[in-house]
């Protein structure tokens, strides 16, 4: 994978500002993103209550981001 100039530039400044090697910085915004677009099968399960299937996120989701995320449709 190439990067361009500027987006190697602005990675570059992100690792050294947080003391950190490029490597990692990528290998953290590559999960991020694999995350967003392609979760893991453990980010499914199937409440035992309901039986009804149920994605787990990494933060809660209030009535208003749900209200956000329907007006945007």
């Amino acid at each position: 994978m190439e990067l361009t100039a500027d987006v190697h530039a602005r990675i570059k400044a992100f690792a050294d500002q947080r003391g950190e090697s490029m490597g990692s910085v990528l290998g953290e915004f590559a999960a991020y993103g694999i995350n967003q677009f392609a979760p893991s099968a453990s980010a499914f399960s199937v409440d035992p209550r309901t039986g009804l299937p149920r994605l787990h996120f990494d933060r809660a989701f209030t009535s208003a981001d749900v209200a956000e995320m329907i007006a945007e449709d």
